[in-house]
């Protein structure tokens, strides 16, 4: 699992503090999360960036159907936090499985993703 951290060194991103993240960071073979909305929303709007190397792709899933309901292209480093809209009607837990090499990380700011 990622690491969830209020500690300005790992919630500091582009010069914003986000003041609540999980993330992973560069050297860490861990490279996924889980969250559980519980089948209340419709809509997960959740942030995103790469840190340390570029994001191979990203695959966000129903854990309990085994569904793909997302499936994200490579994310560079360069472009920074980006918001990635997932259909979630239904979904009580869902996994966001990170492809990148080891020496790469991610941050999620909790602050910025949302259900809707």
């Amino acid at each position: 699992m990622t690491v969830y951290s209020k500690d300005s060194a790992q919630t500091t991103f582009g010069g914003k503090d986000y003041g609540e993240v999980l993330y992973s960071a560069s050297g860490s073979n861990i490279k996924y999360t889980a969250l559980s909305p519980g089948g209340k929303y419709t809509k997960l709007i959740l942030q995103f960036a790469a840190t340390g190397q570029d994001v191979d792709g990203i695959e966000i899933k129903d854990i309990d159907k085994n569904t793909l309901l997302k499936k994200v292209e490579k994310i560079s480093l360069s472009a920074g936090i980006q918001t990635i809209e997932v259909s979630i009607s239904g979904v009580s837990n869902i996994s966001i499985d990170v492809k990148q090499p080891v020496d790469g990380g991610f941050i999620i700011p909790l602050t910025t993703s949302y259900y809707k």
